[in-house]
């Protein structure tokens, strides 16, 4: 008896869908997200939380601010003020604008104010404004746990030192995040100081590099920023308060971004508001004034940016 061969059978191809690459991000469909205050109702939450405690703000200032003209800046204003004067007469006299003299005279002062006279000094500053951001972090912590709680400048410079190494670290990923914006800022400026773009067309794709890359640094900025409030935290490590950081800003990124340039927009339109009057009155309180300006700016931020912090996880889905 004849027997016939039964051919096997191919096995069959199964087919996977794959999930497209803006698919992959998500793990889910994106929640429901609580709509954050408006960003003027955190400012002024921000600049009731600094009158309210002003003096405990000042006292803890003082001690960063003498301690950075006596490691760093240094008693000797009068170069500046001598700059300042001679310039504003000869930019009045030579016919030119006196507001946008007032405005290079201003420029000046913040470029200025990051020169250190050695390498030393420049560490000196970037310790100072640590200890000082971890004392004004520790404050605004206490403050939003217990608003009658009566605290003392030396509390925020001894208790608040705790974190120091997790904040170190955070701050060491914040700068490696920038180093897009660092790098195109660095090619745009060899690009135009070499002359090597000729025409408009080769200027503005370079200048379309700079912006791109500094589109990519400060929207990815925003993890490490609101990671070094969470890294103060007890028992955090840098890359637990990292992640954690990335999953309270999800979803938000584009909303916090556009929050920030407007704070740092107000901020700025503020200080100059306080500092030119002075540049044309009399010109030698300039660069002091300027200092106090930094001084009170650098309050109010922390304050801000905490205050923003503290609303992501109110406002967390």
């Amino acid at each position: 008896m004849a027997t016939t061969k039964v051919a096997a059978k191919k096995p069959r191809k199964i087919k996977i869908a794959h999930r497209k690459w803006y698919q992959l991000r998500r793990s889910g469909p994106k929640p429901v997200l609580k709509k954050l205050p408006k960003n003027w109702t955190i400012i002024k939450a921000a600049l009731a939380t600094v009158w309210r405690y002003r003096w405990l703000f000042v006292k803890i200032m003082v001690v960063f601010a003498i301690l950075n003209l006596l490691l760093v800046r240094g008693f000797s204003g009068s170069g500046d003020a001598a700059y300042l004067k001679n310039n504003l007469v000869d930019a009045v006299e030579g016919g030119a604008d006196k507001l946008k003299a007032g405005g290079t005279i201003l420029a000046f002062l913040a470029s200025s104010s990051g020169n250190t006279a050695s390498e030393a000094a420049s560490a000196y500053q970037t310790i100072l404004l640590i200890v000082a951001s971890l004392a004004l972090i520790w404050t605004l912590r206490q403050i939003s746990v217990d608003q009658k709680v009566r605290l003392v400048m030396r509390d925020a410079y001894y208790r608040g030192m705790t974190p120091l190494v997790p904040f170190i670290c955070m701050v060491f990923i914040g700068a490696v995040y920038l180093l897009p914006f660092a790098a195109g800022a660095l090619t745009y400026s060899t690009v135009i100081g070499y002359g090597i773009a000729n025409g408009v067309v080769e200027y503005g794709l370079w200048a379309l590099l700079l912006v791109a890359t500094t589109a990519i640094s400060f929207r990815i900025i925003l993890s490490p920023l609101i990671g070094l409030y969470i890294v103060t935290l007890p028992d955090m490590t840098p890359i637990k308060a990292l992640k954690s950081a990335t999953q309270l800003i999800r979803y938000r990124r584009w909303a916090l971004f556009f929050k920030l340039i407007f704070f740092i927009a107000g901020l700025l339109l503020a200080g100059s508001a306080i500092v030119l009057p002075t540049i044309f009155i009399f010109p030698p309180a300039a660069p002091w004034v300027y200092y106090i300006v930094v001084m009170i700016g650098l309050v109010i931020t922390h304050s801000y940016l905490y205050n923003l912090y503290r609303e992501l996880i109110n406002h967390a889905p």
